[in-house]
């Protein structure tokens, strides 16, 4: 049956565990410059605002029985970064850095976190593909096969895993070539929590899953300085004492700092 939520989806995101190997160190380099220049687009971002549909859809197993198991989700989200500045929304999940603060809102929860910014976090790093493909892209010689095909209109990376009990089996990213802007990304992976949460687990079935992240309507646009500001979430009363701004007045908030 198909299920509703993102099953592990930032785990999936965040956790490495891929195999790469070398076509030639130049196509190596040149592929971690373009990787680097992609960064690079969204950590300088200037009054940047783009949208992002993640859609995680996973193989059927037993078709057409009455036991037929599959997994298809899809959460939609919007981004803006300024300078060191961000706030995005995906799915129940708002994310607020500004100059002094960090916070997160768990919605479904209600839940509302405040902590203090990393100094040296890039406002990129918010993407939700930056830290796998960072990782991947420090071992890309060593665990993927890989290829870099240009065009006017699009860039695509193509990296794939030599080792096949690889996590990841392949990462296919699309990306504009004049502003490095991502367009598409595809993960091929196993969904080896599917196999440990299952009656399948031990039985050697690890099912397999697609991740599609596509980005769109990027626009630059002046935005008011009221967008980061984090009184539309917290107020102070008292030196030390934080409450919810009242239109998310019966979330239960943490301080981390």
């Amino acid at each position: 049956m198909a299920k509703k939520m993102l099953p592990s989806l930032f785990l999936a995101v965040l956790v490495i565990g891929g195999n790469l190997r070398m076509n030639g160190q130049a196509l190596a380099d040149t592929i971690r410059n373009e990787i680097h220049a992609i960064n690079k687009a969204y950590d300088s971002a200037f009054f940047l605002t783009f949208n992002v549909k993640m859609n995680y859809r996973s193989d059927t197993l037993w078709a057409g029985t009455d036991s037929a198991d599959f997994n298809n989700s899809e959460v939609e989200g919007m981004y803006t970064f300024h300078r060191k500045k961000a706030l995005y929304q995906l799915g129940d999940i708002t994310y607020l850095q500004n100059d002094s603060f960090a916070i997160a809102l768990y919605n479904e929860q209600k839940l509302l976190m405040v902590g203090k910014i990393i100094p040296g976090v890039q406002t990129g790093s918010f993407l939700p593909t930056r830290t796998l493909v960072d990782s991947m892209t420090t071992q890309l010689v060593q665990l993927f096969s890989y290829t870099l095909s240009k065009s006017d209109s699009v860039n695509i990376i193509q990296m794939t895993a030599l080792d096949s009990n690889a996590a990841y089996e392949s990462i296919r990213m699309a990306y504009e070539p004049s502003t490095h802007y991502l367009l598409h990304v595809h993960f091929r992976m196993k969904d080896y929590g599917y196999e440990m949460n299952s009656a399948s687990a031990g039985s050697g079935i690890i099912r397999k899953a697609d991740m599609d992240i596509q980005f769109s309507h990027y626009r630059v646009s002046q935005i008011s300085a009221a967008v980061f500001n984090e009184s539309q979430f917290i107020y102070f009363d008292g030196p030390d004492s934080i409450r919810p701004a009242d239109r998310y007045r019966d979330y239960t908030i943490y301080k981390n700092y």
